[in-house]
């Protein structure tokens, strides 16, 4: 997992984010932000789910 946060933290750098960034970090919160967004679209089309 080491090397996914570091390859994570080099293509941030690489893309001209000019602030210290964890690779961890960026990785957990992404998964946080996502989680959520698929219980909103739940909650808002509970009938998608029977598709």
């Amino acid at each position: 997992m080491e090397e996914l946060y570091k390859a994570i933290e080099e293509k941030i750098k690489a893309s001209g984010y000019p602030r210290k960034i964890s690779g961890e970090e960026f990785t957990m919160t992404s998964a946080i932000r996502s989680m959520g967004k698929r219980t909103e679209a739940m909650c808002c089309f509970p009938s998608l789910m029977m598709m």
